[in-house]
């Protein structure tokens, strides 16, 4: 009855009113599926990307998501952060300077493609970022996110020492080659940064 009304209001024919039974129900909500995990071969779900500048060196700053079960996509973790860096045309790095002829340290360059020439005068025998590299990554994803949560010891990695028994398949016993994220899962919801020159 009210909608007859309104239409002879408005001059509007009854043959063209809405009748009554015409559904007032809004139309279907339509949800949207969680965007798909970066497709770069590895079990790293790129969240975030920047580029900074650090002592000279144009880096790409990388927040990545850890899976819970902390296992890797290829054989090893090692082989993942590779690949990370690689599917942005760019190298995995970490300890560098004197250690590029360290064995088990240079296993890193060798094995995994890791850029071990970032050097400067003040940094010449450990690289740019120190060797555990870590602390320096921490710093450098703070700074690129305006953020504090990347922590050297829980969920910031470069490489530092890579072996076939410190590159593992699973997280917890890949720490001392991209240490270190075996944090990340436990006290950062899976959130971990690191770099690629």
């Amino acid at each position: 009855m009210f909608l007859e009304y309104a239409c002879k209001q408005s001059n509007i024919p009854i043959s063209s009113c809405p009748s009554q039974e015409t559904s007032t129900t809004p139309p279907a909500t339509t949800t949207t599926s969680p965007p798909e995990q970066f497709d770069n071969g590895t079990a790293f779900q790129v969240l975030d990307t920047r580029i900074t500048l650090y002592r000279g060196y144009s880096l790409l700053v990388v927040k990545v998501r850890i899976p819970e079960d902390e296992q890797s996509v290829s054989e090893n973790w090692c082989r993942d952060y590779q690949r990370l860096c690689e599917d942005f045309n760019r190298r995995p790095t970490g300890c560098a300077g004197r250690f590029i002829n360290v064995t088990g340290y240079n296993g890193c360059a060798n094995d995994y493609n890791s850029d071990m020439t970032l050097n400067d005068a003040e940094n010449a025998n450990n690289g740019v970022f120190g060797c555990n590299p870590s602390s320096r990554i921490a710093n450098i994803a703070n700074e690129a996110f305006s953020t504090t949560e990347a922590q050297s010891t829980v969920n910031a990695f470069g490489f530092h020492y890579c072996t076939p028994s410190s590159c593992s398949k699973t997280l917890s016993q890949s720490r001392t080659s991209i240490s270190y994220a075996q944090g990340a899962v436990s006290a950062k919801n899976g959130t971990a940064y690191t770099v690629c020159y």
